[in-house]
């Protein structure tokens, strides 16, 4: 938010420059003009005077561009707080799914790391995947849903399950 009012404090501040340099540069070239500066070598404190003004347009388009960025393009604190949340959420959830796979024994952890991968995974696509039998997969699935790791959700004829610890 403060961004965005620095953002309109600079493009205020750049336009109200802009328009009293274009009042004195306007002065200048006149009083050149009157006292036939462009013509006679003398006038070159007015020259200098020009080349200033010259200067400070440029200082506004700057002041103007930083107001545009501030206002639209910068993306903020929050933001950048915000993905580093989420990335650490992100480390310790990989950090307890470490724990939590080496308490478990070869099968369940085998099986608790495809369902992870792959939320709502169907049974049959277990069976398929581990090699290990539907009797098996089914003892582990139970195993695991005593534990509160999973949860075995039927649909029609289909078991599918679900990874219950990354919400």
């Amino acid at each position: 938010m403060i961004n965005k009012k620095l953002g309109f404090l600079f493009i205020f501040l750049g336009i109200v420059t802009g328009f009293i340099l274009f009042y004195v540069s306007s002065e200048l070239r006149t009083e050149g003009e009157i006292l036939g500066c462009y013509e006679n070598i003398g006038c070159s404190n007015i020259e200098a005077s020009l080349t200033l003004t010259h200067f400070a347009f440029g200082v506004v388009g700057f002041l103007l561009s930083l107001g545009l960025y501030l206002l639209f393009f910068y993306s903020g604190e929050a933001d950048i707080l915000n993905a580093l949340k989420k990335q650490k959420d992100e480390e310790i959830s990989q950090k307890e799914f470490g724990i939590i796979i080496s308490v478990l024994d070869e099968y369940e952890a085998r099986v608790l790391r495809l369902v992870k991968e792959q939320d709502g995974i169907g049974q049959r696509t277990l069976v398929i995947k581990t090699g290990l039998s539907k009797s098996k997969i089914s003892d582990v699935i139970k195993s695991l849903e005593s534990k509160n790791l999973v949860k075995k959700v039927k649909k029609a004829k289909n078991n599918y399950i679900h990874y219950l610890r990354s919400k």
